[in-house]
């Protein structure tokens, strides 16, 4: 039985088998079988089905392909950038900088002025993130990997 495909820039754009598009009482293919489709093995088929979206078509032959990460977008930083906060605030058994913002004119001193710095901070990183975020949408600077991104963020101590 043959298999034929078709490939978009060596990705398959579609698979026809004579099994489902039989040949024409007269030996041609299928109309339905675009005339640019070419002829596979059953085993590079298989190949295709069995490894979705990680297969090209390249030079008559199937091999393999390491699709590029997606893109970040703002949502990714906003994430990391949270998370690196949260992070910081369990450093002190704070469940996360919203909970131990709440310690702010805490009758515990040390509480309090924890708070205080981490609102502090937290407004100093996220005036900094919405501002790099915004020249990176701008073209002014190149987009950093969430990485380097979060490496740049201003530096937290804890108080005394």
């Amino acid at each position: 039985m043959k298999t034929y495909a078709k490939f978009d820039d060596g990705h398959p754009d579609g698979f026809w088998r004579e099994d489902l598009f039989p040949v024409r009482p007269d030996g041609a293919r299928h109309p339905d079988i675009p005339a640019d489709a070419v002829e596979i093995t059953e085993a590079q088929w298989r190949d295709f089905v069995d490894h979705p979206g990680r297969r090209i078509w390249q030079d008559g032959a199937v091999v393999a392909y390491d699709p590029p990460p997606p893109p970040l977008t703002e949502s990714d930083y906003s994430r990391a950038v949270q998370a690196h906060l949260d992070a910081k605030a369990r450093e002190r058994r704070y469940d996360s900088i919203q909970a131990a913002v709440t310690y702010r004119g805490d009758p515990n001193a040390q509480f309090a002025a924890e708070a205080e710095a981490l609102i502090a901070w937290r407004s100093a990183v996220w005036t900094y993130a919405t501002a790099q975020l915004a020249a990176v949408e701008a073209g002014e600077r190149e987009q950093p990997t969430v990485e380097a991104f979060l490496a740049e963020l201003p530096v937290f101590e804890w108080p005394d």
